[in-house]
């Protein structure tokens, strides 16, 4: 039986909720934390740039953050090390259970890490976070290492409303529960081709949050109630391979690698984008690793300046400890409407509080660009690679008969979906209207509205970035 932390909840009105006291939890998996503390906080969201709501005012409510602090004992740091040498890491989980948050940003100063966010249930809203320390070194005995996640209240919901379909930015007041549960995981094959538990501590920690209202908050016109039937249960789709094991490098791409391979790397994406011309494609997902950090100021600049649909963007800063000592703190943010990455210093000082007067800033992004920005992004001097390896094989991998079986499947599952989404919405309108009503022809205009919500081939392909600085002579 899982066992709970029984704590009640002070609600203030405004600024900063501190709603879990700090607290040791005492876990029992070989590889877990043998000191682990966890706190609840609803507040501004200075600790991710910018803001998630609607309306583009600072709200008391934007953030529910999770920050967890951990360290290991000698024993466990040696179970989790024997784990590592044979390719399971340490991974730091943290779900909402209770399905209203959507993960934003994370902060976390484990070494090589690893960021994956899942939509578990297929309902738009990102609610798991996962860290994991791709480092045979980790953990160092008595070290203080930490993940914070942070969620927001919003998301996004499609309906049906008036005859048209609209995707909008909706709130999720109410309250639930976070589960933090250490694990080991390794990266697998076929049919996962992702980091899959191993290992998962069956006595996890698990913390509350409480319900948070619109209230006053001026919401726009186009943003659905919450209680609107919405499709969004069953976006996005996605299928993720191992890039490596498509391409069949020496080098694993998400593990410190020595120059030669990362020339012979670069070399052979570089090689990509007249193949991916020939092929009819006009757009691919991109990963752009910098050469070194950018400032907030340069990071705008360039976006500014190539024309990227950005996803996910990975930032670096160092960060004092309790002896003084710098640590290296990695933050990914996704990109979700009211996100400033023009405030990423601002978000480094409040979140871990980030020494600005060293080098810092955006060091990768996970995005897509059109084919025709390729050559000018890779001529970029600030840019090592533009890598448009996700992009290519995903192109390879839709041609394949399984591929395309599964898709296939997938998007019938999402137009049935569709369809009940035309036939309620269908039961307000007038009887000559329902007459003409061509279901499957509504269904199709909704992937013609909003044709990046189809059910397609996502390519997962690590960031250089690691590799790169390692690989950085030091003056």
């Amino acid at each position: 039986m899982t066992r709970r932390l029984q704590w009640k909840w002070i609600v203030l009105a405004v600024a900063v909720l501190l709603l879990i006291p700090t607290v040791v939890w005492a876990f029992n998996g070989s590889y877990s934390p043998t000191g682990h503390w966890v706190g609840v906080y609803e507040h501004t969201s200075y600790s991710c740039p910018g803001t998630t709501n609607s309306g583009g005012n600072v709200r008391s409510d934007d953030i529910v953050e999770i920050r967890t602090t951990m360290n290991w004992d000698t024993a466990h740091a040696n179970s989790v090390k024997d784990y590592s040498r044979n390719g399971g890491y340490y991974t730091h989980d943290i779900t909402d259970m209770s399905d209203t948050l959507n993960g934003w940003c994370l902060w976390t100063n484990f070494p090589s890490p690893y960021y994956d966010w899942d939509d578990d249930d297929n309902d738009g809203k990102w609610e798991e976070t996962e860290v994991v320390a791709q480092d045979t070194a980790f953990p160092v005995v008595s070290q203080y290492y930490s993940v914070n996640s942070y969620f927001t209240r919003w998301h996004w919901v499609c309906t049906k409303k008036n005859g048209e379909w609209d995707c909008a930015w909706v709130y999720e007041s109410g309250g639930g529960n976070v589960a933090i549960t250490p694990a080991i995981s390794k990266w697998q094959g076929w049919p996962y081709y992702e980091y899959q538990t191993l290992h998962y501590d069956g006595d996890p920690v698990n913390v509350s949050y409480g319900n948070n209202p619109l209230q006053t908050m001026e919401v726009e016109s186009s943003v659905m109630v919450p209680e609107a039937v919405t499709v969004d249960a069953d976006l996005p789709y996605t299928f993720s391979v191992e890039v490596a094991a498509v391409q069949n490098l020496k080098a694993r791409l998400n593990v410190p690698v020595g120059m030669e391979a990362l020339s012979d790397y670069q070399a052979w994406s570089l090689s990509l984008a007249p193949a991916m011309q020939a092929a009819g494609l006009d757009s691919s997902d991109v990963v752009i690793t910098f050469r070194q950090p950018l400032s907030p100021v340069e990071f705008d600049a360039f976006l500014k300046e190539h024309a990227v649909d950005v996803s996910v963007v990975r930032a670096e800063y160092q960060v004092a400890d309790e002896t003084g000592a710098m640590q290296t703190w990695t933050t990914y943010v996704r990109n979700l409407p009211g996100t400033d990455f023009l405030l990423l210093d601002e978000a480094a000082r409040n979140a871990v509080g980030a020494d600005l007067n060293v080098q810092h800033g955006a060091v990768a992004l996970y995005g897509a660009v059109p084919l025709s920005q390729l050559a000018a992004l890779n001529g970029d001097s600030r840019v090592f690679l533009a890598d448009s390896a996700p992009g290519y094989i995903a192109s390879l991998l839709s041609d394949q008969a399984e591929v395309q079986e599964i898709l296939g499947k997938l998007r019938e599952e999402m137009r049935e979906s569709l369809r009940e989404e035309v036939l309620a919405s269908a039961e307000a309108m007038p009887p000559d209207a329902l007459a003409s009503l061509d279901v499957d022809r509504e269904v199709e205009r909704f992937f013609e509205l909003y044709p990046d919500r189809a059910p397609r081939v996502i390519v997962s392909v690590p960031d250089l970035w690691m590799a790169v600085r390692d690989s950085t002579p030091k003056n």
